[in-house]
Formats: structure tokens, C-alpha cells, sequence
């Protein structure tokens, strides 16, 4: 997996959201509650890929980030 600092992070609408990327993690928070959430981009962690979510500790609303490397961007999906 690339390092993601820096990277710019965006909800599924395309709309961005405060998110600090560094190394192989992510923290953001919530888009449901705005309770901070972490997110690792290493293979089987929670957050990513839609089989290992990260989940919300207060509202249980579960994520996890799809990495785009061509624009920098990484893009925050929710578990419906």
C-alpha cells in the first residue's frame, strides 16, 4: 500500500471532509455523529475494504476507505 499523506479525503457525493492522512492511516470523523474514527489502509485492517470496516464507537454507523492514488484522493464510503 503507498503512503497516503497528504492525501485529500471525499465523501461517496464527491463533497470533502476533514480527514489527516499519514503513513497508512487515516483519522476523520464520523458522519454520522462526528465521533473520530481511525482508518488503516494495510491489508484485512478496519477500514480497509468493505469486508473489514471501520466502525463508529458511539453511533456503530460503519466506513472504510477506498484509495485512489492517480489524484491523491481517498474516498470514504459508509456501510449501509
Amino acid at each position: 500500500m503507498a503512503t497516503v499523506t497528504g492525501f485529500k479525503c471525499l465523501d461517496e457525493t464527491g463533497m470533502p471532509i476533514l480527514c489527516d492522512a499519514y503513513g497508512n492511516n487515516a483519522a476523520l470523523r464520523c458522519l454520522g455523529c462526528g465521533s473520530p474514527i481511525l482508518i488503516t489502509f494495510l491489508k484485512n485492517q478496519k477500514g480497509s475494504d468493505p469486508v473489514h470496516p471501520s466502525k463508529c464507537i458511539t453511533c456503530g454507523l460503519k466506513f472504510w476507505v477506498e484509495v485512489n492514488e492517480d489524484q491523491n484522493q481517498l474516498v470514504l464510503h459508509q456501510i449501509k
